[in-house]
């Protein structure tokens, strides 16, 4: 298994999974689905990126998207 994340007590937001290619997210995640699916896409790309860094772009990405949502 790839990483596994830990918020406001819940366990694995996400995981991805190398050896399947498949990420999990966990529907009970205090953060928004789109958070943690972009976080996990980061893992799955770039495996070896430290998780600080997988956090704040993660987190950008999906605030991101969700402003462009709003603006079209």
């Amino acid at each position: 298994m790839g990483h596994a994340g830990k918020t406001n007590g819940v366990d694995n937001d996400g995981i991805c999974d190398y050896a399947s290619r498949t990420i999990f997210i966990n529907p009970k995640c205090e953060r928004s689905m789109l958070n943690v699916l972009c976080h996990e896409l980061l893992h799955a790309r770039f495996p070896d990126l430290e998780e600080d860094a997988v956090e704040d772009m993660g987190t950008l990405l999906a605030e991101s998207y969700e402003e462009m949502e709003q603006i079209s």
